[in-house]
């Protein structure tokens, strides 16, 4: 059966991350997409967070998402994972593991993870509201659809639980909610599983600040698009090796971007703006603890952090988000923070750099920087705890190709003999070549030579013939992909296209041609008439650029401000 077919990946990549990277044994996030490749398989990814991206700690494809079947693949991924994963818990699993709420997945995680503390993404919770709210069955009044979803909004934000009390009651109190006893019955229903969606229930959880599964959307969105190009191209077999491969280049490239501050795009919270940081003064409360208080002059204020977890008492950073007065700290006594974007952090970048290639050392002056001098490289110990010996082979290992090779461009002796001889060799085959067909190839060989000796003559040759030995004869068809002009599309939602910008002009052909008849000759028989006649001296249609299209709006609190249906 189709059913039984189960896959399983962790990366040496991937195990990095489960082992060494803490925020692997605070909170998982976990998501499914389908309609990637021609048999309709399910992809789960498991994501831990961090300030670059999500990172991806595992992969599943299935052909269904029973619970029997999404059990035993999370059970075969346990069985491929290192004994000290998520940093050191092994089997237990993270503390946290946020999901959407699909209930075959979740009793499948808490058959595998029964000590994990489950949360809902309080987006699609809202989500889900908005759209019971719109059902058609529950009949709702279009005017009175906006007040029962903020008594709900109202509810899950609450900041204590007896602000959540208060507001329940407010809420079942209310008329207009009392009208539809279904939505009604539907709000008493979800009290009782208040503890998974209501922010008050996650004040002394370590969440970091994480209430929605947008880490999973992000790569779910890079499969489909970047990954796969929007198209079902590939069957089953062909998505797990292409999975494998092409996810982790990703990954380390953005890892990378980071280790050598080339971040293009910054996320706020990651990076506090320097301004934030002038009228805060942080000391030490004992000299031998990781204490600290934290005072901001401009606003006569005090809060300590404590920088062993990683916590602040101010209201941003209570659940471990970060926050200007843990940044504060961690500039002034030089202590490596996980919740930012290392910029000059070097244990943090170490760290990221091991994630990336598996080397326990980087090269030296790697993480030097223009302005600070020489940085004495950090190490990364390993094992974090010694593994069991069923879970590793003999002959595996963690690390990979040695990195150091690639940026010194220090290659062996016998690496370098081998590559003179092959470049005798393909000398020697191209003579033999030309002498067979010296009418066909004599022309095409001269426009080689010249070519070369041009570029050979360049000061920077070096990266300019790198550059040419790479590319040559890409631009041939016998090495051209296959076009995949005919395959079946990843759909997207039905109201994307919408939303996208058309832009005029560019190299596609505008439509064009003689103007049909019924635009511009009234006597013939098979004009549609109108009723009104038209104006003589007016513009013909034709002539006019087309209306735009309003944008569907794809955000929650404009379509709960425009008080219309949310796109599926």
């Amino acid at each position: 059966m189709a059913s039984s077919i189960l896959f399983a990946v962790c990366s040496p990549m991937m195990k990095r991350i489960l082992t060494h990277h803490k925020a692997a044994a605070e909170i998982m996030f976990i998501d499914s997409s389908g309609n990637m490749d021609n048999n309709n398989a399910r992809v789960f990814v498991m994501v831990a967070p961090s300030p670059v991206c999500g990172l991806p700690e595992g992969l599943l494809i299935t052909f269904s998402e029973t619970e029997i079947v999404v059990a035993a693949a999370l059970q075969l991924w346990t069985e491929i994972i290192p004994s000290n994963a998520f940093c050191g818990r092994g089997l237990q699993g993270p503390k946290i593991i946020m999901t959407d709420d699909s209930t075959h997945q979740r009793n499948s995680l808490r058959a595998v993870f029964p000590f994990a503390i489950y949360l809902l993404c309080i987006f699609h919770v809202l989500q889900a509201m908005w759209r019971y709210i719109w059902d058609s069955e529950h009949k709702v009044k279009f005017e009175d659809k906006p007040h029962v979803y903020f008594l709900f909004r109202e509810i899950l934000y609450a900041s204590s639980i007896e602000e959540y009390e208060s507001r329940y009651e407010v809420a079942l109190s209310d008329p207009i909610l009392g009208a539809y006893d279904i939505v009604y019955n539907h709000f008493k229903d979800l009290k009782n599983r208040a503890n998974e969606w209501a922010l008050c229930f996650r004040l002394e959880l370590l969440t970091r600040g994480h209430h929605t599964n947008n880490f999973c959307e992000a790569i779910m969105r890079l499969i489909k698009g970047l990954i796969l190009g929007r198209l079902k191209a590939y069957n089953t077999v062909q998505l797990f090796h292409i999975l494998c491969e092409e996810m982790d280049s990703h990954f380390k490239t953005k890892l990378a971007f980071v280790v050598h501050n080339r971040v293009k795009t910054l996320r706020s919270k990651f990076r506090v703006r320097p301004e934030k940081l002038k009228p805060l003064v942080a000391e030490n409360l004992f000299s031998c603890t990781d204490l600290y208080q934290v005072k901001n002059v401009a606003k006569n204020t005090e809060y300590t952090v404590d920088m062993a977890l990683q916590v602040c008492s101010c209201p941003v950073g209570m659940c471990g988000a970060p926050c200007k007065h843990q940044l504060a700290v961690s500039q002034k006594f030089k202590i490596s923070h996980h919740q930012f974007l290392p910029t000059n952090d070097p244990e943090f970048k170490m760290r990221l750099f091991f994630f990336m290639t598996g080397q326990t050392t980087a090269p030296e002056g790697l993480f030097n920087t223009l302005k600070g001098g020489d940085v004495v490289n950090p190490t990364i110990e390993l094992p974090i705890c010694p593994p069991s010996e069923g879970n590793l082979d003999e002959n595996s290992t963690d690390q990979e190709e040695p990195f150091d090779q690639s940026l010194n461009g220090i290659l062996s002796q016998s690496s370098l003999e081998e590559k003179k001889e092959r470049i005798m060799n393909m000398a020697e085959d191209l003579f033999q070549k030309l002498s067979s067909s010296a009418d066909y190839l004599s022309e095409p060989v001269d426009k080689f030579l010249n070519a070369y000796f041009t570029i050979a003559k360049r000061t920077d040759y070096e990266s300019t013939l790198a550059s040419a030995l790479s590319t040559f004869s890409k631009d041939q068809s016998v090495l051209q992909p296959v076009v995949f002009g005919k395959c079946n599309r990843i759909n997207v939602q039905p109201t994307a296209p919408g939303r996208r910008v058309h832009h005029s002009g560019g190299k596609q052909a505008q439509p064009g041609g003689r103007p049909r008849n019924s635009v511009l000759n009234n006597h013939h028989g098979y004009n549609k008439q109108t009723k009104r006649k038209a104006d003589p001296n007016s513009t013909p249609t034709w002539a006019l650029p087309p209306k735009k299209i309003a944008k569907v709006p794809h955000s929650m609190s404009k379509c709960v401000t425009a008080n219309c249906r949310l796109p599926k």
